[in-house]
């Protein structure tokens, strides 16, 4: 069974994959209500989930653009990727979501 400290490995392990181009993100929250908070200029993510269903809920500045599911971490990491070197909210929709 997957406990709370699973499952922040797990989002170290994703603001690890991040931290390089976007320098280090920001695990938020208690038990399994983590999430994890990456920003670049106005631009924002947060992530959550699990390898077989990743979220990211996109951000301008302080406002939520919506969550949208992934199959996995690794496309939800290049969706947020992609929004955090500014790449259009349309565009995250098309890259995996089920």
């Amino acid at each position: 069974m997957r406990t709370a400290a699973d499952y922040r490995a797990e989002l170290t392990t994703l603001a690890g994959r991040l931290e390089r181009e976007f320098g280090a993100g920001k695990i938020v929250g208690e038990g399994m209500s983590q999430f994890l908070v990456v920003t670049s200029g106005v631009r924002g993510i947060e992530i959550y989930g699990s390898d077989a269903r990743a979220v990211i809920d996109a951000a301008l500045g302080d406002e939520l653009q919506g969550e949208i599911e992934y199959r996995s971490y690794d496309l939800a990491i290049a969706a947020a990727t992609r929004w955090l070197c500014g790449c259009a909210l349309d565009e995250l929709r098309a890259i995996g979501p089920e």
